[in-house]
Parts: C-alpha cells; structure tokens; sequence
C-alpha cells in the first residue's frame, strides 16, 4: 500500500494542480494491468478532468459530489443527485451513468 500526500497553503486546488501531484507519484505505483489502484478524494477532487485522468490510467477512484451536480441515466432528462431516492443512513449505487450535464462524463 501507498499512502502519499503533500501539504498545500490553505485553500482550493485546481485539477491541474491535482493532476501534477498524481502524476509526480504515478513512477512510484506499480502497473495497474497487474495491481488494482484506487485513488479517493473529497469534493475538492470532483474536477471532471481529475476523473478523466484516473480513467485514463485505468485506475479506480471514488470522490466526493455535490448533490446538485446533474446526472442522466439511459438517455432521459438530467436530475439532481439528491434526486436519488434514499433513506437516511443507506447507500444507493447507480451505474452506467453521465455525470455532469457540462461535461456528460461517462
């Protein structure tokens, strides 16, 4: 297991400057072919680009999203995420969806 981070001034973080601090510690990881890699992160790394990235190197990643961020599921109309059904306490998944109605990231 890998655990790295770096302490930044107080404040936001763009996903250019996240993407570079993953990029400084992807030598150090071993293939992803080989060896599931999991990336997790608050809402600070809900970028679109971030994600984008994490997909590209074909690792696995769960981050924080605000619930007014629009998804669509099978074609339809975009909603909210704190449109999902639920109660208190329990967990919903949905997948196959596009996340952003900005972005439509997959």
């Amino acid at each position: 297991m890998l655990l790295a981070w770096e302490v930044l001034a107080y404040g936001g973080t763009a996903a250019d400057t996240q993407i570079e601090l993953l990029k400084r510690i992807q030598p150090l990881l071993p293939d992803p072919k080989l060896v599931r890699i999991s990336f997790f992160g608050d809402a600070e790394f809900r970028a679109v680009e971030l994600q984008r990235f994490c997909q590209q190197q074909c690792w696995h990643w769960q981050v924080g999203v605000k619930s007014d961020t629009l998804y669509q599921v099978d074609g339809g109309g975009w909603k909210t995420l704190r449109s999902i059904p639920r109660e208190r306490g329990e967990r919903r998944y949905v997948q196959q969806i596009l996340l952003t109605q900005q972005h439509a990231f997959c």
